[in-house]
C-alpha cells in the first residue's frame, strides 16, 4: 500500500458544493477583507471579536467566511469549505466528506481548544451556519484511496 501526505498554507479556505468540487476561489490567509469597515463601521474581526469574545486575524478562514456571508458573496451551492490541502485529497479520492485536521481547523479561527472543536454557538451568533463546517479529526487518517 502507498501513501501520500499533503501539507500547504493554513488559514486559507475553499467553498465546496455537495459533490466536492470548488466553487470559489482559495482565499488565502493574505485575504485582507477582514479590515474592511462593514456597514456598522467596524471590521469583521471586529464583530467578531465583540459578538463572541473570539479574536481573529484577518486571512483566517473563519473571518473570511464572516465578510463573504455579511456581503452576500458566499456562493450560492456552497455547503461547506475547507484548507486547500484538504481539497487536494478529496478530489485524489473522490471523498465528499469535508474533512480537517484539528491544526488547520484552529487557524481557521473560532476554535475552542480545551474542546478540541469549532464553537458552533459563536459561529451561530455570527449567522455563519450557512455552511456546514468540516468536520474535524486529530488523527493522521487515511481518507480515501485514489480513483486515478
Amino acid at each position: 500500500m502507498e501513501r501520500i501526505g499533503v501539507t500547504g498554507q493554513m488559514h486559507g479556505i475553499v467553498y465546496l458544493d455537495a459533490e466536492g468540487t470548488a466553487i470559489s476561489p482559495l482565499y488565502t490567509w493574505q485575504d485582507e477583507r477582514g479590515n474592511l469597515k462593514l456597514e456598522s463601521g467596524k471590521t469583521s474581526c471586529e464583530e467578531i471579536f465583540e459578538k463572541t469574545g473570539y479574536t481573529v486575524s484577518t486571512g483566517f478562514g473563519l473571518t473570511t467566511h464572516y465578510f463573504n456571508t455579511v456581503n452576500n458573496l458566499v456562493p450560492e451551492n456552497a455547503v461547506s469549505f475547507v484548507s486547500i490541502m484538504d481539497y487536494i485529497p478529496l478530489k485524489l479520492t473522490g471523498n465528499t466528506s469535508f474533512i480537517t485536521h484539528t491544526s488547520d481547523a484552529a487557524s481557521f479561527g473560532i476554535y475552542n481548544l480545551k474542546e478540541n472543536a469549532f464553537d458552533v454557538d459563536a459561529v451561530k451568533k455570527l449567522g455563519m451556519d450557512n455552511v456546514a463546517l468540516p468536520e474535524v479529526t486529530a488523527e493522521n487518517k487515511i481518507i480515501g484511496y485514489a480513483t486515478v
